[in-house]
């Protein structure tokens, strides 16, 4: 899909590259242990889903904003300041980027791009095959995906499948990034046992079709605009407390591309450990961080996924 047909389809959905960047932001003043573990559940992902797309053929590289600081560090505000300020101007970085072998070779790329300037990154990024954004779980989605089952044998209405979770401010701020510099995005899923992923492109496609999908009429058919009518409709947009209560987009997996497992949960699974980190006023959080853990590519998956997006 070209970007001009991805425009079009943020567009019908109220979002824009143009809309302005909230300047009225409140700086986080500390870090608590909930947001320790998740920034650790969050690296982890990443690891994981770089260490995936390097299996392959092509070079992923660390390029979202970096985390190494966190509130109540020194030099904090400025840090925060300034990656505020780069949002404001090219949206929301993915927190990868792919790159073909040969590309990454010639541009002298390593693990990471987040140390160089932005006129150099600005060099450098247009020759990305995509940018990936990275979300992480706490769920086991196979387990989840088998207690769902079970509760709809017993006559239950339940969602299926674990979700994507784009949310609704992303939308103008990715579109901002691919505006600029003309890269593919997808997002990547991850749970302790799968990892899926999914075109930002097939994103818009699903909310445009939900948005349009009455589930009200009788003698639905079994596909609406390519997707499967029964998945559709359990797109939704909630408003969960752990994302700050901000408009999140639910998009079942099941219409998406499982790229990675883990066979078998006892022997694949990560192992957790407990840290702790101290303020510079003393103050102790200890909190749990996943480490290791062994996913096995789905490998006719993942090329066909990586096909086509090359191919786009």
């Amino acid at each position: 899909m070209d970007f001009q047909e991805v425009k079009r389809l943020a567009l019908s959905l109220g979002a824009s590259a143009d809309t302005p960047v909230a300047d009225d932001f409140v700086l986080p003043t500390n870090a608590t242990s909930d947001f320790l573990a998740n920034r650790a559940m969050g690296d982890w992902a990443e690891g994981k889903v770089a260490e995936l797309l390097n299996g392959t053929d092509l070079v992923a590289v660390g390029y979202g904003d970096d985390s190494s600081k966190t509130a109540g560090d020194v030099g904090f505000e400025e840090f925060y300041t300034a990656n505020r300020a780069t949002f404001a101007l090219i949206g929301k970085k993915p927190d990868l980027l792919l790159f073909s072998s040969g590309v990454a070779k010639q541009l002298d790329l390593h693990t990471d791009l987040r140390g160089l300037s932005q006129a150099e990154q600005d060099r450098i990024v247009p020759s990305a095959l995509a940018g990936v954004e990275v979300r992480s779980s706490k769920f086991r989605s196979k387990k989840y995906r088998a207690e769902r089952a079970a509760q709809a044998g017993l006559g239950k209405d339940v969602q299926p499948c674990q979700s994507f979770t784009p949310k609704k401010e992303d939308i103008p701020a990715i579109l901002r990034w691919m505006e600029r510099y003309k890269v593919p995005h997808v997002f990547a899923q991850v749970f302790f046992d799968e990892i899926y992923m999914i075109g930002f492109d097939t994103i818009l496609r699903i909310l445009d079709a939900r948005s349009r999908l009455n589930l009200r009429k009788k003698n639905l058919p079994e596909e609406f605009e390519g997707f499967r009518t029964g998945t559709l409709s359990w797109v939704q947009a909630v408003s969960p407390q752990n994302s700050n209560f901000k408009a999140t987009n639910m998009i079942p997996v099941d219409l998406g591309v499982l790229v990675a497992e883990v066979p078998e949960w006892e022997r694949g699974r990560p192992e957790f450990k407990s840290r702790i980190r101290e303020s510079t006023l003393g103050r102790v959080d200890a909190f749990v961080v996943p480490e290791g853990g062994s996913f096995q590519p789905r490998t006719e998956n993942l090329k066909g996924f990586l096909q086509q997006l090359v191919g786009n």
